[in-house]
């Protein structure tokens, strides 16, 4: 009795903040379970405010017991309202009037725990109708964030003791509140999130995790990790955009024994992995099920670190593509032409990029004109020349040779006077051979650019002539702000490996 009435104080409480902000709320309490009854009182608010554009859906039963002890009808009590529930919301709307469409998953439909199968169960059906449903409404930004404890709603103080028992930090409530409105602001694809309350080292963050299988992990810094030393920004080592595929590849092959790694889609840079000359970073690959697509199979891959505080970011993620055998017959791109390059790879670095030793992989530019670049590209060493503790002890790509690629599209920034830049995304990259160990030609043609962005198709051709690789929709950000970031390319202490 007591717990009913707390909780409607705190209903009223909450209704009267919201009121007092110049919102207009009606309250409506309804069994989500009772189709009906939710049909009536969505067609009554539809009717007073239009159609339905927002859906919060965060019901919930717990009925925890050892599942020896469960019953049909314990287990209805707890999966109904969770996903009965949510149909009978997503039946009484227009569903394409939605344009934001939220559930309350929970963290145990990853993690499990004693006495909640049936709430396991619950939260992970809700999960994949989350991913159903955003294939099914485009226009609608679809969430299905699987929050661990909060600092009240269904956490009450005995809950609160277990937990802080167990050392699992609660989600204060403010802060998971402003985590949603973060998630609805952002335009990512990302469905599921596992979203946790601060680590235990005083940061004050949420940990959002991968809702994919954790597959490989290894710690990098400046001391192990010798290209990073040349990849210098701002006094920063940042690890080279070309070293994602290679460590995304070994995560999408790590379950799939006897494929071969034919390329990614939708590669994208979400935040760089940046070390001082003393931090380190634990980086964490995340890989799902392999799904076939066509001749091949395609594999959802992450690429996240946590950090020296303990805060753990997402940095990158790429759709993975492999094959039993690889393609040889493509059609290749049309070579830019123009007249000769005169310059030596030496001023080239020295006028245009910023990358030290390791990383100088151009070994003579042939053409730079406003249709693109064409330049011999080094063999990058063995893989334990670069780190000490590398993921494969070879290459399944050739990280020295991409990122000539990508340098070429910042060599031809710079020199075409749109300004300096650095990449961002890469639209698709395909691998039709293993790369020589001699070095390969690489042809970057310009499909587009202005004061912003530019963008380009690059291929990599072995001395037989033959397709090696190619990256299409490579995209640069240019900013002015850059040539000051290019000129500090030392780390301001020498590190001994």
């Amino acid at each position: 009795m007591f717990g009913r009435i707390r909780a409607e104080r705190e209903i009223r409480t909450n209704l009267g903040r919201m009121r007092d902000s110049g919102a207009t709320v009606h309250y409506m309490a309804v069994d989500v379970r009772d189709a009906p009854a939710v049909s009536a009182a969505l067609a009554s608010a539809t009717e007073r405010h239009g159609p339905v554009r927002v859906l919060v859906h965060g019901a919930g039963v717990l009925a925890d017991q050892h599942i020896l002890d469960k019953t049909a009808e314990s287990f209805q009590k707890v999966y109904e309202p969770k996903v009965a529930g949510f149909r009978n919301l997503l039946d009484a709307i227009d569903r394409d009037a939605l344009r934001a469409l939220v559930l309350f998953s929970s963290s145990t439909a990853r993690y499990g725990r004693i006495g909640q199968v049936d709430y396991a169960i619950a939260n992970e059906v809700l999960n994949k109708i989350a991913q159903q449903q955003a294939r099914r409404l485009p226009g609608c930004r679809v969430l299905s964030l699987n929050w661990g404890p909060w600092e009240g709603g269904m956490v009450d103080e005995s809950r609160q003791a277990v937990f802080a028992k167990e050392g699992v930090p609660l989600i204060p409530l403010s802060q998971g509140a402003e985590h949603l409105l973060r998630e609805l602001a952002t335009d990512d694809s990302e469905v599921e999130r596992v979203v946790l309350g601060p680590a235990l080292n005083g940061s004050e963050d949420l940990v959002s995790s991968s809702p994919l299988p954790l597959v490989a992990e290894e710690v990098i810094d400046v001391a192990t990790c010798a290209f990073l030393r040349s990849h210098v920004l701002d006094g920063k080592a940042v690890v080279p955009m070309a070293m994602l595929p290679e460590w995304l590849a070994h995560g999408a092959l790590h379950g799939n024994p006897g494929l071969r790694f034919h390329g990614c889609d939708n590669l994208s840079l979400l935040k760089g992995l940046v070390l001082d000359t003393d931090s380190s970073l634990r980086l964490k690959i995340h890989a799902g099920d392999a799904l076939k697509d066509g001749d091949g199979y395609r594999v959802p891959v992450e690429l996240r670190a946590t950090h020296d505080d303990g805060r753990d970011f997402l940095h990158a993620r790429a759709e993975i593509l492999l094959m039993e055998k690889l393609p040889t017959d493509e059609p290749r791109l049309q070579a830019p032409e123009g007249a000769a390059y005169e310059k030596t790879a030496a001023e080239t670095y020295r006028d245009h990029l910023f990358h030290g030793p390791d990383l100088q992989g151009i070994e003579r530019v042939h053409i730079c004109s406003p249709e693109g670049v064409i330049a011999d590209a080094s063999a990058a060493p063995a893989a334990k020349e670069w780190m000490e503790r590398p993921f494969r002890q070879r290459w399944l790509t050739d990280p020295l040779a991409l990122d000539v690629g990508i340098q070429l599209l910042t060599f031809w920034t710079g020199v075409r006077g749109a300004g300096p830049s650095l990449p961002c995304t890469a639209s698709s990259y395909r691998q039709y051979r293993d790369f020589p160990k001699d070095g390969t030609r690489v042809v970057a043609r310009v499909t587009k650019s202005d004061s912003k962005r530019a963008f380009a198709d690059i291929e990599f051709i072995a001395g037989d002539g033959e397709l090696v690789a190619r990256f299409e929709g490579c995209e640069n950000t240019v900013d002015e702000g850059l040539t000051s970031t290019f000129l500090s390319n030392r780390l301001p202490l020498e590190v001994s490996s």
